[in-house]
């Protein structure tokens, strides 16, 4: 008799302490998992200030290319004023300016009646919806590239209709041929130019802005898809946990009905 009372009490001894270690065990697997999601929201808080000090960074860089570009439009008119062919290059833009007053009210109403047309709109709404997610492409290259696209392709749009009037078409091939002569001349300007160490030099201050602009951007670009994968982080350990709340609670509700039959 004491044997089998001995028996009895063993396993309830036994059950008692499989339980407490059942219970051990669950409580540290919901320790582990909220560990886990206050990690995860961690890593994301991380990401998220390192996003704006990207972004503050960008701002800087792009302010930066503005000021050195300012500096250097001001020193190459400042060179050009004193150079020889200074006045041709007066004559050559004023040529430019001259054609484009001449075309502008000739393709104003061309461009507007363009502009309503649905092609032209449903285009343009295109464009609009892809400028708007270029930040969160996950591809920006490939998304700048289908921009630029949409661009091309209302800009054709345009000067189809432009073409299609032969005054405006006249205007038109006036200003480009205005520009070219302008280019020329603004070329052979450059070669003076980049002859003035001081031009030289502030030549090469625009361009390691711009490179730093640059390298700003796409470092921006990257944080901010860090910041993404953060937020998919912490989504995905916060259903993780619910699952696992689920779980417990059928497997604790299973149990209460076992003891009931």
């Amino acid at each position: 008799m004491n044997k089998i009372l001995f028996g009895v009490l063993a396993w309830a001894v036994f059950g008692s302490m499989l339980l407490h270690a059942d219970d051990k065990n669950k409580n540290q697997n919901k320790k582990n998992d909220e560990a886990e999601i206050r990690a995860a929201q961690a890593k994301l808080a991380d990401a998220q200030k390192d996003a704006v000090e990207a972004n503050k960074d960008v701002q800087e860089a792009k302010q930066n290319v503005t000021k050195v570009r300012s500096a250097l439009v001001a020193l190459r008119r400042k060179i050009e004023d004193q150079a020889d062919g200074s006045s041709e290059v007066k004559k050559a833009q004023e040529r430019v300016d001259q054609a484009r007053q001449t075309l502008e009210p000739l393709v104003t109403p061309i461009l507007t009646a363009v502009h309503q047309s649905p092609e032209y709109v449903a285009a343009a709404q295109k464009r609009d919806q892809l400028r708007a997610t270029l930040d969160s492409a996950p591809d920006r290259a490939a998304a700048a590239k289908q921009i630029a696209d949409a661009e091309a392709g209302l800009r054709k749009l345009e000067a189809t209709a432009i073409e299609k009037v032969p005054a405006a078409a006249k205007a038109k091939a006036a200003v480009s041929k205005a520009e070219e002569h302008l280019r020329e001349v603004l070329a052979k300007a450059d070669e003076v130019l980049l002859k003035d160490p001081k031009y030289a030099a502030a030549k090469r201050d625009l361009d390691k802005a711009e490179n730093q602009a640059d390298a700003a951007a796409a470092k921006a670009v990257a944080k901010h898809r860090a910041v993404a994968a953060a937020q998919q982080k912490v989504q995905a350990e916060i259903v993780e946990e619910r699952k696992e709340d689920a779980r417990e609670r059928a497997q604790q509700q299973k149990k209460k009905n076992n003891n009931k039959k």
